[in-house]
C-alpha cells in the first residue's frame, strides 16, 4: 500500500520535495522438489497454482475478481536434481470455496 504527500512548491528556489512510503501488494514464493529420480528424461515442467488472487485494489485492498489459476515454468536443474520455481501472487483469494492446489506437470 502507498502513501504519498506533495508539499507546495519552496517559494525560493522552486523545488518539489516528495515523500512517499510504498508497501508491496505481492507474495513471493518459491518451492523446489529435490532428488528428482529420472530427471535426464524430464524436456518440460509446468506448475499450476489454482485458488490465486488475480488482482488486488491499491486503495482497499479488496480484490476485484473471482479466484484464478497462475501456470508457470519450473527450472530444471539437472546437475542438482532438482526442479524449482520463483513466483510473485496477490495471495490466495480470500473465500472458503476457494482452495490452492499445486499441480505439476512433468513432460
Amino acid at each position: 500500500m502507498g502513501k504519498m504527500e506533495i508539499p507546495s512548491v519552496g517559494a525560493i528556489d522552486h523545488t518539489v520535495v516528495i515523500g512517499a512510503e510504498m508497501e508491496s501488494l505481492l507474495e513471493t514464493y518459491m518451492f523446489e522438489i529435490p532428488a528428482v529420480s529420472g530427471i535426464e528424461n524430464i524436456k518440460q515442467v509446468d506448475v499450476y497454482i489454482t485458488g490465486q488472487a488475480a488482482g488486488l485494489y491499491l486503495w482497499d485492498k479488496r480484490f476485484p475478481s473471482k479466484p484464478c489459476a497462475l501456470h508457470l515454468p519450473a527450472v530444471l536443474d539437472k546437475e542438482k536434481g532438482t526442479l524449482c520455481t520463483v513466483f510473485n501472487t496477490f495471495g490466495k483469494y480470500p473465500n472458503l470455496d476457494s482452495e490452492v492446489i499445486l499441480n505439476v506437470q512433468v513432460v
